[in-house]
C-alpha cells in the first residue's frame, strides 16, 4: 500500500491531535476498507466420529473499536487536513453507534453460523504410505493407515437415520450378486444394479445402486455412524442415499443409493444396445454435472468427501440426461494388496495413489480427466479388446490431445464427426491438464466445472443468435 507519512493538521492544535495516515497518495477520492474479519479457533483434526465442534472467539469490543478509528482516520493526503478531520470523526463515531447496536446479536450470529470446509490439502505435505484397510468413509486416522488427506468431517446438523435392509432383502433385489448384476468391480468395492420389490416381501418397488464395500474391522456402531452422517451431503448433482446393510458378527458393508432412468454412464458409452449414442451436448452436459458434484463433495459440503477410484460406473444418467454421482463417501475401504497399473480395478486411480498410496481431490481430478477421454473417445481405460499399445487410454490419447490436426481422429466413432471442433479443443485442453502428474498442477473441480459451465453458456448464447437470425429472416 506504500509508506505511511504522519500529516500535522494546520488548525490550532486541538486538545487530541489527530494524525492522519496516507494509504495512498495516487488516490483522489477517500477509501473504504473491508470490515475487519472475526477470527475463529482454527480446525483442527478430528476423529472420524465428527465429535468436534468450532466454537468462535468473541472479538474484544476495544480492539475492534480501535481498529474501526484507525481505518475511518486514514485519507488521501491530498484533502485538506481540516475537513478530513471532521469527516473521519463523524465516521467514527456513526461506526461507533452501529457496533453498539448489533453487539448484542454478535454472538447470537456467530453461534448461527455454519462452519466451512477448510481448505484443500497440499499433496506436498505428505509422506508415501500404502493403501490400507481402514474403518472409514473419510481420511485415515493414527489406528487405519489409508494416507487420505484433507480436512476431517464437521458434525452435521440435522441429520436422520437411514433404513439397515436385510440381508436376504439385498440379495434377492441383486439376484444373488450374480454377475449379470454387476456394475462395476474397483479395489474398495464392487457395485451392483438391484430391483427391490419383485418379491411379495415388500410392496414398493424402485430401483437402486448397491455398493458392496469389502470386508473391513470397523465396528457396527461406527460404520452406521458414519453412513448417517454420509446423508447429511443433499445436492441436486448426488443420488441420495437410501440405506445400508450391516449387522454384528458379519463383515458384509453396504450402501445402498438411487438408480436413475438411464443407469450408469459406462453402459451409454459402451453397453448400451437399446437406443442412439450419446450426442456431443449430451456428453458436455454430463461432464458439467458430474463436475459439479464432485466440487460440492470436494469444497461446499458440510465435509470433505472423495473416491478413492472415480469412473463412469459412478455417474448416473436422469431421464432428462442430466448427471447425478453415486457411491461418494466411500474413501478408506481399500485393503492392503499391490496395486498395479496393469489392475482393471485401479484404471483410473492416479499416479500418486498407485506409486505412493496418496489420496486427495487431486486424485479425483485425475480420474475425471480419465471420464472426459472416454466421452470424447468411446474408448474404455485398459480396454483388452484394444491392441496393446492403445490399451492405456492416457498413453495412447496424450499426443492426439496435443494436436489441433490430430485431435479428430481419436474422436468417438458413433458421433460420426458431428462435433464442434472448438468446443471438443476444449475438452481435450480440461482432460490434459486433470492428467498432469504432479497433482499441484492440476486443477480443482471448481475450476474445472467453470470452465465448462463457460462452454455451455457460449453454446447457448451461439443458438439464441442463430435463431433470432433466421426468424428475422
Amino acid at each position: 500500500m506504500g509508506c505511511f507519512t504522519v500529516l500535522k493538521s494546520k488548525k490550532k492544535k486541538p486538545e487530541q491531535t489527530v494524525h492522519l495516515k496516507r494509504v495512498n497518495p495516487q488516490e483522489h477520492t477517500p477509501t473504504t476498507l473491508p470490515e475487519p474479519q472475526i477470527p475463529t479457533r482454527s480446525l483442527q483434526s478430528a476423529p472420524p466420529s465428527f465429535r468436534t465442534r468450532v466454537k468462535p472467539i468473541p472479538l474484544n469490543n476495544t480492539t475492534k473499536a480501535t481498529n474501526n478509528r484507525t481505518r475511518a482516520l486514514s485519507a488521501p493526503s491530498s484533502l485538506d487536513a481540516a475537513e478530513a478531520e471532521q469527516d473521519a470523526l463523524a465516521s467514527v463515531e456513526f461506526e461507533e453507534q452501529e457496533e453498539s447496536k448489533s453487539r448484542a446479536g454478535l454472538t447470537k450470529e456467530q453461534r448461527s453460523s455454519s462452519p466451512q470446509p477448510l481448505p484443500l490439502p497440499s499433496p506436498h505435505t505428505q509422506s508415501a504410505a500404502s493403501l490400507k484397510a481402514t474403518g472409514s468413509f473419510k481420511s485415515g486416522t493414527a489406528s487405519g493407515p489409508l494416507f487420505a488427506s484433507g480436512p476431517l468431517p464437521l458434525p452435521p446438523t440435522g441429520t436422520g437415520t437411514l433404513r439397515n435392509f436385510p440381508l436376504d432383502e439385498v440379495a434377492a433385489a441383486c439376484h444373488n450378486f450374480f454377475s449379470d448384476r454387476c456394475i462395476s468391480e474397483g479395489l474398495s468395492s464392487v457395485m451392483y444394479r438391484a430391483s427391490f420389490g419383485d418379491d411379495a416381501s415388500t410392496s414398493k418397488k424402485f430401483e437402486a445402486t448397491v455398493t458392496r464395500l469389502n470386508p473391513s474391522s470397523q465396528g457396527v456402531k461406527e460404520f452406521i455412524n458414519d453412513v448417517n452422517t454420509l446423508a447429511s451431503l443433499q445436492h441436486p448433482n448426488l443420488c441420495k442415499l437410501l440405506g445400508f446393510h450391516a449387522r454384528d458378527g458379519s463383515d458384509q458393508r453396504m450402501l445402498i443409493y438411487e438408480r436413475l432412468f438411464h443407469g450408469s454412464l459406462d453402459r451409454l458409452i459402451y453397453g448400451r444396445s437399446d437406443g442412439p449414442p450419446i450426442d456431443w451436448n449430451t456428453r458436455v452436459k454430463i461432464a458439467l454435472c458430474a463436475a459439479q458434484g464432485l466440487t460440492f463433495l470436494h469444497e461446499e459440503g458440510p465435509f470433505q468427501a472423495m473416491y478413492n477410484e472415480f469412473s463412469t460406473a459412478n455417474i448416473q444418467i436422469d431421464k432428462d440426461f442430466s448427471a447425478k454421482l453415486s457411491g461418494y463417501g466411500c474413501a478408506g475401504h481399500i485393503p492392503e494388496t499391490d496395486i498395479s497399473n496393469s489392475s482393471v480395478a485401479a484404471a483410473n486411480l492416479s499416479v500418486e495413489t498407485l506409486e505412493r498410496g496418496l489420496l486427495t481431490p487431486k486424485s479425483n481430478v485425475w480420474s475425471f480427466g480419465i471420464v472426459l477421454l472416454e466421452l470424447l473417445t468411446g474408448r474404455k481405460n485398459l480396454d483388452s479388446r484394444h491392441p496393446k499399445e492403445e490399451r492405456n487410454l492416457v498413453k495412447w490419447s496424450r499426443p492426439f490431445l496435443a494436436d489441433d490436426c490430430r485431435l479428430s481422429l481419436i474422436m468417438d466413432p458413433q458421433l460420426k464427426g458431428r462435433f464442434p471442433l472448438k468446443a471438443a479443443r476444449t475438452v481435450a485442453d480440461i482432460a490434459l491438464r486433470c492428467l498432469q502428474k504432479e497433482p499441484s498442477e492440476r486443477p480443482t473441480m471448481r475450476s474445472i466445472f467453470e470452465e465448462l459451465d463457460r462452454q455451455e453458456s457460449r453454446k447457448s448464447s451461439s443458438s439464441t443468435v442463430r435463431r433470432a437470425s433466421v426468424e428475422g429472416f
